[in-house]
């Protein structure tokens, strides 16, 4: 539900306001800025640091994969012919992006994008296959079907050309 409009220009009229005194403050204290509660929740404490949070641990152990299977690389970024036109020792490419490091890259989206392509792409070449062997057998079946007809024809003639005609 949209709010009204009143409510949208007070808020945008608070917030002009206060990036006006902000503003105004850093001009006051001769170009230094000055942490104001807005700046402060924005940057970090008052004295400049920033809150350093504790990294959450795994909610599940992460087994150590094997890197992916490089498959058919694209063409190397302007920056990365700079530096060879390829992933250095030990990084494994992302695509488009910069290379990753291999526990890195084996939890990134772009491995599991890479992975489930793959699969699926493998999939339908398997399917194909399938599909392949079975036209050829079709096939196989028909030559040999009109193979029998063709023989058992020409038996039918030999036949009725072996019987003595009545003149």
């Amino acid at each position: 539900m949209p709010l009204p409009r009143e409510k949208v220009a007070a808020y945008h009229r608070a917030r002009r306001a206060r990036i006006r005194a902000e503003k105004e403050a850093i001009e006051g204290a001769g170009g230094r800025p000055v942490f104001t509660p807005h700046a402060a929740s924005v940057f970090g404490y008052r004295d400049g640091t920033k809150p350093k949070p504790a990294a959450p641990a795994p909610r599940f152990p992460v087994p150590a994969l094997a890197p992916a299977p490089p498959s058919t690389p694209a063409a190397p970024r302007p920056s990365m012919i700079a530096i060879g036109g390829r992933a250095g020792p030990g990084l494994v490419p992302q695509g488009p992006g910069y290379p990753a490091p291999p526990d890195i890259a084996a939890v990134s989206a772009f491995t599991k994008w890479q992975t489930n392509t793959e699969t699926m792409l493998a999939a339908l070449a398997a399917r194909s296959d399938a599909q392949d062997r079975r036209i050829a057998a079709l096939e196989a079946r028909e030559a040999q079907r009109a193979a029998n007809w063709t023989a058992v024809t020409q038996a039918i003639v030999g036949l009725f050309s072996a019987i003595p005609r009545r003149g």
